[in-house]
């Protein structure tokens, strides 16, 4: 859906003679970069002002995108899988923040902060085949994902220390996503490699 779109905004660009035709890759790779953080930061506002954890879920999304960005992790076969599995971690960790506030369990962002942080500095950044990384961007992300990572802890410290769920919450919420992408792109990796 967002690649079809992307294609589409291309090539009417292309049609008005506003970009070169051998430009078509890096503009429709553009535009679908943009549609979908678009389209995934509407989805996480629409999600946290029916919860009514709305700042929690932008919050949420950003901390998320920022750490997804350069620490990498899973990436699925097709655009549809993606957007649906992406749907659906947006979903369930808005739906998290929202029952650890109702519920009063705050104490619960703890262990899956401890455990998102172990995957960042075991794992990152994860080089898979459709995201393939040569030494130097290597070198480059790890440096990025662990300053990233590090404004991430100190939030979150910040946040629970002084009892402002608000910011810890979203925080070991976007940790948590992070953590199962990272897991599921190394198992995923690993069996590559078996075959």
């Amino acid at each position: 859906m967002i690649g079809k779109l992307s294609e589409k905004l291309t090539l009417a660009l292309i049609r008005r003679g506003q970009i070169d035709a051998d430009e078509r890759e890096l503009y429709a790779y553009g535009f679908f970069i943009l549609l979908s953080n678009l389209f995934f930061g509407i989805l996480a506002c629409l999600i946290g002002a029916v919860c009514g954890v709305f700042f929690e879920a932008i919050l949420f999304y950003i901390a998320f995108r920022c750490i997804r960005q350069y620490a990498g992790g899973y990436h699925a076969k097709t655009e549809t899988r993606c957007q649906v599995l992406s749907s659906l971690a947006i979903l369930f960790a808005v739906l998290a923040i929202k029952a650890i506030e109702a519920f009063s369990l705050p104490w619960l962002a703890v262990p899956v902060a401890a455990v998102g942080t172990a995957c960042v500095l075991c794992f990152a950044p994860l080089d898979t085949p459709q995201k393939p990384l040569d030494p130097a961007e290597h070198k480059q992300f790890r440096k990025i994902s662990l300053w990233i990572l590090l404004g991430m802890d100190i939030l979150f410290t910040a946040g629970y220390i002084f009892k402002l769920w608000f910011l810890c919450l979203p925080v070991a919420a976007a940790l948590g996503v992070e953590t199962v992408l990272l897991s599921s792109g190394k198992i995923a990796g690993r069996e590559k490699r078996k075959d």
